[in-house]
């Protein structure tokens, strides 16, 4: 063995590599930076624009029913039905959440609500006699929403 080339060998190893890990300090650091900005913008835009105006629409929305006419407020879980199409609401019912439901009934559709229903996942829970008048219709695409009752 030849010790020049011995001592190549070694200073060959100890040789040390172009400054690439500063670079990709650098580089990464840049790019944090620019993804933490994106997302941040992202954030700023869902909230302002995505929670209000997409998700939970406080409207009053035509929905399908087999029969009659029916509204949905998403932003307040409210469903307004008109069995009869007399312009006066017949099923008002408010979406409590967790499977609880309560709902305002005109029974004889004589523009009077006659019972009121707490269900608990579709099962009613409790029933109350009530003489309420109904209100009318909403109208589509109106902000707004119905008075939950009250206890008396």
């Amino acid at each position: 063995m030849n010790p020049s080339s011995v001592k190549t060998t070694e200073s060959t190893s100890r040789y040390k590599q172009p400054q690439l890990p500063s670079l990709t300090k650098a580089f990464s650091k840049k790019m944090k930076n620019r993804v933490s900005v994106a997302l941040s913008i992202a954030v700023i835009l869902f909230c302002v624009t995505g929670c209000n105006s997409h998700t939970w629409v406080d409207v009053w929305q035509p929905i399908s029913v087999p029969k009659g006419l029916a509204w949905h407020n998403a932003a307040y879980q409210q469903t307004a039905f008109d069995i009869d199409s007399d312009g006066r609401i017949d099923r008002l019912r408010f979406w409590i959440g967790s499977g609880l439901a309560e709902e305002l009934m005109d029974t004889d559709l004589d523009g009077w609500f006659d019972s009121h229903v707490v269900s608990a996942y579709g099962k009613d829970r409790e029933q109350k006699q009530i003489h309420t008048q109904a209100p009318a219709v909403p109208v589509a695409n109106a902000a707004g929403a119905f008075e939950r009752p009250r206890d008396q």
